[in-house]
């Protein structure tokens, strides 16, 4: 099945294989006696039981001749009626007529396998189907058409051309010139600048398609969980007048202008408590600290201005915070200018979240979210196996820095250098096992 199970206008039913077009003729007549199966051209008719001679359903067909279709094999489609029952006959009759089902993500390895996809394009389609918000489909996008493949290819090439020079010297020491310290030190620093700019927009890109975590933490009854329940724009954290009422972390992700943010809602911290469950959720609003990528302090402006707990916070948290001065129209104890005075490095927004809501929070959210995924720099979108090779190229090209200072001939440069080019083509699926490839493949939808 290429469409989602259920019920809906069309259903396509997708067989890839040297006798899809075998199959075709067997369960498929066209309604007019002139039609024929052309590549890529639909023909109107039914799918029929060929052992019992009964039609199934009216559709269009479709024969995508190898190496013109998204698998580079012969490929037919069935446009059926949608509806769980007709898409049950006609696999039904495809598997009489000798397919299989499809395991996840087949079609896709199918595509990578043949040639028409490298690993990492490949990788990019449950990305495009994934994608959440503009960005990141714009992101995955970029991959899929070759981005990512394209700088890393070429990165690649250069430290394997630098290779053959250092090679060339080992097997032709007396009729090639040898590349100097110097030389090789330039080469390096060229290599490692590239690599260092790749990771720092592949973690722009990872930033951009999971959404920024952000987490809301301040004292009990400060305001939190209003702010949590009006960025949301329902109500999904319960709020009370009650202090210590939220107990366990609560996690939502809301799109706002485009941008993916994965909200978190902790229990509120305090010096004392005797209630086992508060603490254990205090220990909990820690650990989130630790996770996020921003991080929003909501105080009661009312109050004291809790200085202990925006200390260890501040300290403990990501770089990048929002102090939320809740409350104002209680009466302000605590002034912006003050907490700026003392942390010029947060941006810090008075509120009154219960009387007029969250649109100046929200607007300060987004502006920095907007600077942590850096919507002016140059990126794309990796995943986890992806940064891991870039941190592996990294790694082995620190080592050939290593041996040139040390002054080690080309034979040792060579042992790191390969191992950098062995990293970058794993992004791109040069000498992947089966084992990495059943384990990419799998997490894809079936039918892609």
């Amino acid at each position: 099945m290429a469409t989602p199970p259920g019920l809906g206008g069309v259903a396509i039913v997708r067989v890839s294989g040297p006798r899809a077009r075998g199959l075709l003729n067997s369960i498929f007549a066209p309604y007019s006696s002139q039609a024929e199966f052309e590549s890529h051209k639909m023909v109107f008719g039914r799918v029929f039981d060929p052992v019992q001679d009964r039609p199934v359903d009216e559709a269009l067909a479709v024969f995508m001749q190898a190496p013109r279709s998204y698998t580079c094999e012969d490929v037919v489609e069935f446009h059926t009626h949608g509806g769980s029952l007709v898409c049950e006959e006609v696999l039904r009759l495809c598997l009489a007529g000798g397919a299989r089902l499809a395991a996840p993500g087949e079609f896709t390895q199918r595509a990578f396998l043949n040639g028409r996809l490298d690993l990492a394009q490949a990788e990019s389609v449950a990305e495009v189907i994934g994608s959440r918000t503009r960005a990141s489909l714009r992101l995955a996008s970029g991959n899929l058409l070759g981005r990512l493949s394209e700088l890393v290819g070429g990165l690649r090439q250069d430290v394997l051309n630098w290779m053959s020079l250092l090679e060339a010297e080992i097997d032709f020491g007396d009729e090639v010139p040898e590349l100097s310290a110097t030389e090789n030190l330039q080469r390096l620093q060229a290599l490692q600048t590239r690599v260092a700019q790749l990771i720092a927009q592949a973690e722009v890109g990872r930033l951009t398609h999971r959404g920024v975590e952000v987490v809301l933490v301040g004292p009990p009854n400060a305001g939190k969980s209003t702010l949590l329940n009006a960025l949301l724009g329902e109500d999904r954290a319960l709020v009370t007048d009650i202090p210590g009422t939220t107990r366990d972390r609560l996690e939502h992700s809301v799109v706002l202008s485009g941008m993916r943010l994965n909200l978190s809602d902790t229990a509120g911290l305090r010096d004392q408590t005797q209630d086992r469950v508060e603490q254990l959720g205090m220990e909990r609003s820690r650990q989130a600290l630790t996770e996020a990528d921003l991080g929003i302090l909501v105080v009661d402006c009312h109050q004291d201005w809790p200085g202990q707990l925006a200390e260890e916070v501040l300290a403990a948290g990501p770089a990048c915070w929002l102090v939320v001065l809740n409350k104002q129209d209680l009466g302000a104890r605590v002034q912006a200018a003050e907490v700026l005075e003392r942390y010029p490095q947060v941006v810090v927004v008075e509120a009154s979240l219960l009387r007029e809501g969250a649109a100046g929070v929200e607007a300060a959210l987004l502006e920095q979210a907007r600077v942590l995924t850096g919507q002016q720099v140059e990126c794309f979108s990796v995943n986890q196996r992806h940064y891991q090779a870039l941190v592996r190229t990294r790694e082995s090209l620190e080592r050939v820095g290593l041996a040139v200072e040390d002054g080690l001939s080309g034979e040792f440069l060579c042992l790191d250098l390969r191992a950098a080019a062995g990293a970058l083509g794993e992004i791109v699926g040069i000498d992947v096992s089966e084992e990495v490839l059943d384990r990419i493949f799998s997490t894809f939808c079936l039918g892609k």
